[in-house]
């Protein structure tokens, strides 16, 4: 199964990581029913809270793109478009294989 793959990670503003997080959850679980996302991993770095990473897994490139116009979205980007300090986007992928197993 192939697919399109994003990576981002995201620098708070000091002590503001928290807020973040917290959307990026949201986003996370709103993930959870759109059957073209195959994968929306939230991550922190473990030496700071203020670091945040996203992991995406979509069908395809136009998925993604799609679901940026989300109201979720908008709700992201307001929410913690004063939190940040800045984002880095690495490149993004066509994936080829993999798996991913998560649970409680």
């Amino acid at each position: 199964m192939e697919g399109y793959a994003v990576y981002s990670g995201i620098i708070a503003k000091e002590d503001k990581g928290h807020i973040i997080r917290k959307h990026l959850l949201e986003v996370a679980e709103e993930m959870n029913g759109i059957d073209d996302c195959k994968a929306y991993i939230v991550g922190v770095d473990p030496k700071s809270d203020d670091a945040l990473f996203v992991y995406e897994v979509w069908k395809t490139k136009e998925s993604h793109d799609a679901s940026l116009q989300l109201p979720i979205y908008q709700v992201l980007r307001d929410g913690v478009r004063p939190h940040i300090l800045t984002v880095r986007n690495f490149p993004s992928v066509n994936y080829i294989a993999g798996h991913a197993r998560f649970t409680e």
